[in-house]
């Protein structure tokens, strides 16, 4: 009868530990979550930030860009409309040298 109280206060001693370790280790899961969650937040604040950098460096490039080809497509219209209009000019003119010639 005293040996079976012994062991069961054994039993409830480890029983009690038991707890008292999963109660800890609980404790440093959630902390060790929280602070998983805390630096991986910031992580997505830098990566957000840095996405953010790169979306404002490709909307420059594009603009830039864009600029260009503006720039150099209404220089090649401008070279083509004085090199129609300079072929327009000599055609009126060998035209009206030909109709002066024939009279």
């Amino acid at each position: 009868e005293g040996l079976r109280g012994d062991v069961n206060s054994q039993i409830t001693a480890v029983h009690s530990g038991l707890e008292g370790l999963r109660g800890d280790v609980g404790g440093q899961v959630n902390a060790v979550k929280a602070e998983l969650e805390s630096k991986m937040g910031g992580m997505k604040v830098v990566l957000e930030d840095q996405i953010g950098e790169v979306l404002n460096g490709v909307d420059e490039q594009l603009q830039s860009l864009r600029l260009e080809l503006e720039e150099g497509f209404g220089q090649q219209l401008e070279a083509t409309k004085i090199e129609v209009r300079e072929g327009f000019e000599r055609q009126l003119e060998a035209t009206k040298t030909e109709g002066r010639e024939g009279f």
